[in-house]
């Protein structure tokens, strides 16, 4: 699935518009407007708005379409590359809102909007991805390396379909995700969609709401900010939990400043008219620099349902996109040479500029950028920089940077040079000259009742870390031995029954992994 700050072909709205002028026309300026109107009247009547706002109509395209909302998020096209090749646009079951605590009312239900992505596929010439549940979009947020987050309503809204491990099923075969994760419901009682209390600013970065203390919802914003904080990223690191202070702006109705949207190095920020706005500004600004952070305020916006709600980014099925693995804090080097590698592809297919393929790279207190070139390394769309001459004690900090016979441009991060990568380096003068063979691991019974013996064909050579996943991704189980002879015993009674993921680690510098594999967990009747 594709993340909301990757590069967009441009944005899906809905007429009548949902939105205010200044926000439509922001959205037409520099990017792909796409318009879903109902019919002909709908057309011209849109169009006599757009010629009187001057909107930039070389930018709008229109899409015919049965539409009863205009809420492009909940029901729009969700992107996804099939295969890490061709993007497709997701399809899910939409029938409406669910009913709610608080309300007396039945589901709210308008079923036209259901049709709306199989029109965009045919209108865009993209594939149609077909998922057999809801999938609400102000509801779910991803990284774009397989990890989504949603609040507990998305289970309880597929529950008439599915449980939750058949819907973690259909995710995992059909998205790609790995790794979903659910918050609590934020609200006592509403729509308890995540894009009004949080926002995945990068995948490494999430802003949360902050509720003033006597807000009857307090403790729950502090609750979801715990389980971000609690939560580690797709780089095995803790996620950076930053706080958008949310005040009220009528009775108990919270500004919802997280309900913004990214688009191609812009932040969209619905403001309430009250003087929290400036600050909340100042937040984005501060959180991911490097990005233009335009408010609009709007008497229309509502504390569920703002500007990230009536707005959908279509992403751009050719992008080039560059992924690199942050260093550890720590870089351990040989003769002060290091090789850090990026994945480069360009879905379109498109040759790399190869002058433009560049490791920007300074060592503090420098504050110049030096560049390198990069060449192809060992595996398939891999590049690497070649850094030498580095010494115990700097601290090493770099981005880099690519581009396409399309003209598109990445870097990573992919807002360098405001955000970098950065390590401090640790120079040994050579690597041990024999190495003792890593030790074979062997598990039984598998299946597993609850105590599992792990035995090596030859002694280990240090401390090992044993570790269980779930099929979520979620270490379950850790458990770290000291040098053993040959054979252990650990006990994962406790774990109910399925199928687990072990890795087998050394507990040094280095932190080798020596085995991996599958277990099935059987527990006694």
């Amino acid at each position: 699935m594709v993340a909301e700050w990757e590069p967009q072909r441009g944005t899906l709205i809905c007429y009548p518009f949902g939105i205010p002028s200044a926000l439509v026309n922001a959205l037409a300026e520099h990017d792909t407007l796409y318009i879903l109107v109902i019919n002909n009247t709908a057309y011209n009547s849109a169009l006599s708005t757009l010629s009187h706002w001057n909107t930039n109509l070389n930018n709008c395209r229109f899409v015919f379409a049965p539409t009863n909302s205009h809420w492009t998020r909940d029901w729009g096209p969700q992107s996804v590359f099939i295969d890490d090749e061709t993007m497709g646009i997701v399809d899910p079951i939409f029938n409406g809102y669910p009913w709610v605590p608080g309300r007396e009312d039945d589901h709210y239900r308008p079923s036209e909007d259901d049709d709306v992505n199989q029109i965009l596929c045919s209108y865009l010439g993209v594939p149609r991805v077909p998922f057999a549940a809801y999938l609400t979009g102000g509801n779910v947020m991803y990284d774009g390396y397989g990890t989504a987050f949603s609040t507990a309503q998305m289970i309880n809204e597929n529950f008439s379909l599915m449980n939750s491990d058949a819907f973690l099923a259909l995710a995992q075969n059909v998205l790609g995700v790995q790794n979903y994760y659910f918050t609590i419901n934020p609200e006592l009682y509403g729509i308890q969609h995540i894009d009004c209390w949080a926002k995945l600013l990068d995948e490494e970065t999430v802003l949360v709401k902050q509720l003033p203390p006597e807000h009857p919802e307090f403790s729950r914003a502090e609750n979801i900010a715990q389980q971000f904080a609690q939560t580690t990223s797709i780089w095995n690191k803790p996620y950076r939990v930053i706080r958008i202070y949310c005040p009220t702006y009528s009775d108990n109705y919270a500004a919802a400043y997280t309900n913004s949207y990214i688009l191609n190095g812009r932040v969209y920020v619905p403001l309430f008219n009250i003087t929290s706005d400036a600050a909340a500004i100042q937040t984005y600004q501060d959180a991911i620099p490097g990005y233009e952070v335009i408010g609009f305020p709007w008497t229309d916006w509502y504390y569920y349902d703002a500007l990230h709600c009536r707005v959908m980014g279509i992403a751009d099925g050719e992008m080039l996109r560059m992924t690199h693995s942050p260093p550890q804090v720590t870089t351990f080097l040989v003769n002060g040479e290091y090789s850090p590698e990026v994945r480069i592809k360009s879905y379109g297919q498109y040759q790399l500029t190869t002058g433009e393929l560049s490791c920007y790279y300074r060592v503090r207190p420098a504050t110049e950028w030096q560049s390198t070139g990069l060449i192809p390394a060992d595996l398939p769309l891999f590049y690497r920089a070649s850094l030498s001459g580095l010494d115990s004690g700097q601290v090493l900090e770099y981005f880099f940077s690519a581009s396409d016979a399309s003209g598109r441009s990445a870097s990573a991060p992919h807002n360098a040079p405001h955000r970098y990568y950065q390590t401090t380096i640790a120079c040994i003068t050579s690597l041990p000259q024999s190495v003792p063979p890593a030790p074979k691991l062997h598990l039984f019974p598998n299946p597993s009742r609850g105590l599992i013996t792990i035995k090596w064909d030859n002694a280990p050579r240090s401390a090992y870390t044993i570790r269980l996943y779930n099929l979520k991704g979620q270490l379950v189980h850790k458990e770290t031995t000291s040098e053993l002879n040959q054979s252990a015993e650990i006990s994962i009674s406790v774990l109910s029954s399925g199928i687990y993921i072990y890795t087998l680690t050394t507990d040094d510098l280095f932190s080798e992994l020596i085995s991996s594999g599958k277990i099935l967990l059987l527990r006694q009747p």
